[in-house]
This record gives C-alpha cells, sequence and structure tokens, in this order.
C-alpha cells in the first residue's frame, strides 16, 4: 500500500544476521521498528536508515570478531488508525519446551506474571 500525503504509523521488520570471523553466518534477529513518515517511500528509505545505524562489529567472549549486518527490511506495513495503543504489530509461533506441556484444561495465572524488560527506549 503506497500512502503519500498525511503521515501514517508504519511497522517496519528488520533482520540482521550475525557473522562470527571464523564461521559466518551463525544466526539471524528479526527487529520491528515503528516509523511515522508521510509515504511508503520516505518510511522504507528510514528503516534502511535505521537498520545500518544499528549495524555494529565488537570482539566476541573468543576473541574473535563479531558482525551485526542489515540483511534486509523484510516487511513495510502501514498501520492504520491514529491510535496505536494496544496495536498488535508483531505475532510469531514458537515451539514449547517440555517443561510447557499443559492439558487441554490447565488453568494459566497471566496476573502473576514478572515481565522482563527488553531494554528498548
Amino acid at each position: 500500500m503506497h500512502i503519500t500525503g498525511t503521515p501514517h504509523w508504519y511497522a517496519a521488520k528488520l533482520r540482521f544476521v550475525v557473522l562470527l570471523e571464523t564461521t559466518g553466518a551463525e544466526d539471524a534477529s528479526d527487529s520491528i521498528f515503528l516509523l511515522r513518515c508521510d509515504s511508503f517511500e520516505t518510511a522504507f528509505a528510514r528503516a534502511l536508515q535505521i537498520g545500518r545505524a544499528a549495524e555494529t562489529e565488537y570482539l566476541g567472549g573468543t576473541g574473535e570478531r563479531v558482525r551485526w549486518r542489515l540483511k534486509e527490511v523484510a516487511t513495510l506495513d502501514v498501520l492504520q488508525g491514529e491510535d496505536l495503543d494496544g496495536v498488535e504489530i508483531y505475532s510469531e509461533f514458537t515451539p514449547v519446551g517440555d517443561h510447557e506441556r499443559y492439558g487441554f484444561d490447565h488453568a494459566f495465572q497471566p496476573e502473576a506474571s514478572q515481565p522482563n524488560q527488553t531494554g528498548v527506549v
């Protein structure tokens, strides 16, 4: 959807690849960023800018170089509406571990959750 003119919210999913000096690609990481832009093209350019700025290189714990590189802007979606409170921007299925096997009638207690923080500011 190519919207131009009035600023809209966009959700950009960026895929980064983690490269180790000795073995190359080891992992990939997806991150979603919210952008407020006046066109799809501007949002795409902004997503690239954010992704490039997030690229990094450092020495890992074993002394080998580690690189995080932007591989792609995997998705770029315009979000409908101005009020984004409670809007879901990412969902994925993940396998459950052996310690998470629950019966059909299991009663969960989400109010007892103790959420961690991702460090996003």
